[in-house]
């Protein structure tokens, strides 16, 4: 069934993940043609472009914000979906710049939808950080630092709680309590 949107999006989705974003973008494309208002399919297509420019290194401003437009325009066909919500936050730090104030939003109401997701806890609570919100901080990342199968997320988050523990909400934030977790190469 070559022509299935549902068959079209699975391929779209495992090429992406594969690494194949010519083939991604064709087969979203394709989802597109015949279901130009599916979420998962704008989502797709934003992702898919986010990588494609995140991969080149272009930092042109315009192509960078007509890829999240694709994501945008997937958030407005389905407002409460935490993934899309997620991405939108996450297109502007693949970008390296800092979310603005709309995409925070959309990580926290994200969070709110799906709590126990330890990359939503982490993204959420650095921006908490950096809001200098530090006891709303310490409780977004206790579940992830105390958390028995929580891995390299979990001694992450206790090196962000360590930092920040004894601060005062408004006090300035360390650096290192900003920077993005990130997986150890030997750790899965």
């Amino acid at each position: 069934m070559p022509g299935d949107p549902a068959a079209l999006q699975l391929l779209a989705d495992v090429e992406a993940l594969g690494g194949n974003l010519e083939a991604a973008g064709r087969a979203v494309d394709a989802v597109l043609a015949r279901r130009p208002d599916a979420p998962r399919a704008l989502l797709r297509k934003g992702l898919v472009e986010v990588a494609l420019l995140e991969r080149a290194h272009v930092t042109d401003r315009a192509r960078w914000t007509a890829a999240r437009e694709w994501i945008r325009r997937a958030n407005a066909a389905s407002p409460d979906d935490p993934m899309i919500l997620f991405e939108y936050y996450r297109a502007f730090e693949q970008q390296g710049v800092r979310p603005p104030p709309p995409a925070v939003a959309a990580l926290e109401r994200a969070f709110e939808l799906i709590p126990q997701s330890f990359d939503l806890r982490q993204h959420y609570a650095r921006e908490l950080v950096r809001a200098r919100r530090y006891r709303s901080a310490v409780n977004a990342l206790a579940p992830v630092a105390y958390s028995a199968h929580g891995g390299w997320r979990r001694d992450a988050a206790q090196r962000v709680i360590d930092l920040i523990r004894d601060l005062s909400d408004g006090a300035e934030p360390p650096a290192a309590a900003l920077a993005p977790p990130t997986r150890p190469a030997n750790q899965r």
